[in-house]
């Protein structure tokens, strides 16, 4: 986010980090779980700006071929993408799975003792 507001307004992203650190800590402590969802939720809308923005930049859509094809090299950033992309691909799913986890033992704290069998 800092990053994509020091594109926005030339500002150096290491002054935009703290500020989006503070808000989110201020959300956590004074917002509920739900509402945070719901906002993290439609924040995740905003990589649609992108496709958006390759049809109004007149994009050169013959270099598409190259984007969807990797050329393999044992590089360091290419071996960085290797790390990154499944970190990135992972990440979204892996607060739906929380979230879920977190209802799953909530109901298993509100099942009665007798019928019940300790979850291990």
């Amino acid at each position: 986010m800092a990053q994509a507001s020091e594109l926005v307004t030339g500002t150096n992203a290491l002054l935009w980090t703290p500020v989006y650190s503070g808000l989110i800590v201020v959300l956590l402590f004074s917002s509920s779980y739900r509402r945070i969802a719901r906002i993290f939720k439609w924040l995740t809308l905003v990589p649609f700006a992108y496709l958006t923005t390759a049809f109004l930049a007149q994009t050169d859509w013959g270099a598409l071929v190259a984007t969807l094809l990797a050329q393999v090299s044992l590089s360091r950033d290419f071996l960085t993408l290797l790390v990154v992309m499944p970190g990135a691909t992972t990440s979204p799913y892996l607060f739906f799975w929380q979230a879920a986890e977190e209802v799953e033992e909530e109901k298993a704290r509100r099942c009665p003792p007798n019928p019940c069998e300790p979850i291990i």
